[in-house]
């Protein structure tokens, strides 16, 4: 389990580690603040406070600070072993609750268990704490870790760099959605419409341009623009994945450093060769007739993919990956795409009920709705590249929707032909769901999403001669441009070498990498995520009875007594030994 920090909350108060117990109080809402703008590093943009900006959010939060940001000053306990709750019922229900019509009397069914926590204090402290140089005995403890996500992205095509050339002049258009998402208790993030919707639409998006991708690739190189297919991950505490990629890109490193030692590697991108962005958001919850494209009034432009299909709303930007590279780049345009005007209208964004309960109309018209997302997004990506339209692709969605319809995403049999063997369900993950970012290990949405992604861009003609893994792997040596994976079609579980354009960059906060500073502009800089986690383990959950207090001064005094008695019993026969060994001379024990 896990305990999360954000260290600009907490620096002026000490955090106590405390945890709640839950019943039916989120059975609706989110998380999450009301105007989630503000919760991230982007006052700056529009100015104001959370009371004056839009309220992104009104329908669907509780406290306007946020759950996740309070400090509760009890225990959160969440059970989901049936066996465990029903003997944690069984007892409140025999001794805790009345029975024909009368009050309910001592004693009470009450639980108790321990708790260990590996970081205590604010984080600022608890981080300085881990450090080596703070270490008496140089022990490797980590107290508390930052987040740490895993972004995964595609260059269509890749962008080859010369090194001997001038800046280049590539112009990029970014499509992206996020990766995860977060509840109250970390783990239990199934983030079905805040993230998963989103990302089987962009995935479809990908396939239909890896299908035609010869066509795509020699538009592309024609006209020297490219696409990036952007899963950014860790977007649902402050952006840490934008924050990271846009980071890189003022310094010049994204998506690698250039190597002097590597011949064939891809061309450095900054900020200001985006064209713009385009952000997919909480797909299944519209009409599955329109999307709405909300965009900064001060930067819009209407362009002709975007008028034909959509309903441009002139207004500030809803909480988006947009704000990452606006930061360091204002003029960058961006657009996201989601069934909402100007609130949002589902009202579990970022919660533990974050899980769809479609029936068969419902379905029919979110499955519409992802349908209308990728092809507006896929029109954009082949007018970017212009791309003759007589040669545009249509779109197709997996029929079987596993990443919603599956109760986990190890039962579906397509996931589990695609993934062979290579990741295991685990215990961490609630029901096999999870899309919590984490610190300690990787949610599962981003391996599917990988291999997803492999599937659906990958190309075979090149390593058609390649029979086994480690051939397929020795093709990635001395070169960072193509990721050579061996994984089976899961349509007919044969194994393939696939040739990728796509890399995995595992990101953290820019925040925790600023070189040339004191450790406290860490934790003050206003700019970046300063998210971080601390691990606890729960032990010895036990049931017990509780009585009354007059009972318990009863058994108080009836142990004292005890006590007395035994103490004089004791005296008495410790006496009589002694007189009889001095009679006798001798040990009589």
């Amino acid at each position: 389990s896990a305990t999360l920090f954000p260290i600009s909350r907490f620096l002026n108060s000490p955090f106590k580690t405390k945890h709640l117990h839950l019943a039916d109080f989120f059975r609706t809402y989110s998380t999450v603040i009301d105007c989630i703008e503000i919760e991230s590093c982007f006052i700056d943009v529009y100015g104001g406070d959370c009371s004056s900006t839009n309220p992104w959010n009104e329908q669907g939060y509780i406290l306007s600070e946020g759950l996740r940001n309070i400090d509760w000053n009890i225990q959160i306990l969440y059970m989901e072993n049936q066996t465990h709750i029903s003997q944690v019922k069984k007892c409140h229900d025999v001794f805790n609750v009345p029975k024909n019509g009368s009050s309910v009397s001592f004693p009470f069914c009450a639980a108790s268990f321990g708790v260990f926590n590996t970081g205590a204090g604010s984080t600022e402290i608890c981080y300085r704490r881990s450090k080596p140089s703070a270490r008496l005995f140089d022990l490797n403890i980590e107290s508390r870790d930052p987040l740490v996500g895993v972004n995964v992205m595609l260059y269509l095509p890749p962008k080859f760099y010369n090194e001997t050339a001038v800046r280049s002049s590539t112009r990029y258009l970014m499509l992206s959605s996020r990766l995860d998402s977060f509840g109250l208790i970390p783990e239990i993030s199934p983030g079905e419409i805040s993230v998963v919707t989103s990302i089987i639409a962009l995935l479809a998006v990908a396939r239909a341009i890896g299908q035609h991708f010869a066509v795509f690739e020699r538009a592309a190189y024609t006209s020297d623009r490219h696409v990036i297919i952007a899963f950014f991950d860790g977007e649902s505490f402050d952006y840490i994945g934008s924050s990271d990629v846009s980071y890189d890109m003022m310094k010049g490193e994204f998506p690698r450093k250039p190597r002097s030692d590597i011949k064939t590697q891809l061309d450095p991108i900054i900020t200001s060769q985006l064209d713009g962005l385009i952000e997919l958001q909480q797909l299944g919850t519209g009409n599955g007739r329109e999307l709405n494209a909300h965009a900064d009034g001060s930067q819009v432009r209407t362009e002709r993919y975007i008028r034909s299909k959509l309903n441009l709303l002139d207004s500030k930007m809803p909480p988006s990956s947009w704000y990452s590279f606006e930061r360091s780049s204002p003029s960058i345009r961006g657009i996201v795409l989601a069934p909402f005007r100007k609130k949002y209208e589902y009202s579990r964004i970022n919660s533990m009920l974050d899980r769809v309960q479609w029936n068969a109309t419902q379905r029919s018209t979110a499955f519409s709705e992802v349908i209308i997302a990728a092809s507006a997004v896929l029109r954009a990506a082949m007018d970017h590249v212009r791309l003759p339209a007589a040669q545009k692709p249509t779109i197709k969605i997996d029929s079987e929707f596993c990443f919603i319809d599956s109760s986990d995403w190890f039962s579906c049999e397509f996931f589990n032909r695609i993934n062979g063997g290579r990741f295991k369900p685990s215990s961490e993950f609630y029901s096999g769901k999870s899309t919590y970012v984490s610190a300690g290990y990787r949610n599962p949405i981003r391996f599917f999403v990988e291999w997803l992604a492999i599937y659906a861009t990958g190309s075979t003609a090149h390593t058609s001669n390649v029979k086994d893994k480690k051939t397929c792997d020795d093709l990635g040596k001395d070169q960072n441009v193509y990721l050579f994976t061996w994984q089976a079609d899961p349509i007919t579980g044969t194994y393939y070498c696939y040739r990728t354009s796509m890399i995995v960059h595992q990101v953290n906060s820019p925040a925790f990498r600023i070189d040339g500073v004191v450790l406290f502009h860490y934790f003050s800089n206003g700019t970046y995520s300063t998210w971080t986690e601390s691990l606890y383990n729960i032990e010895n959950l036990q049931l017990y009875l509780v009585e009354e207090e007059s009972f318990e001064k009863v058994m108080l005094c009836l142990g004292v007594a005890l006590a007395l008695i035994s103490f004089l019993v004791i005296n008495t026969l410790f006496c009589i030994v002694m007189y009889l060994r001095g009679r006798h001379g001798e040990d009589i024990l």
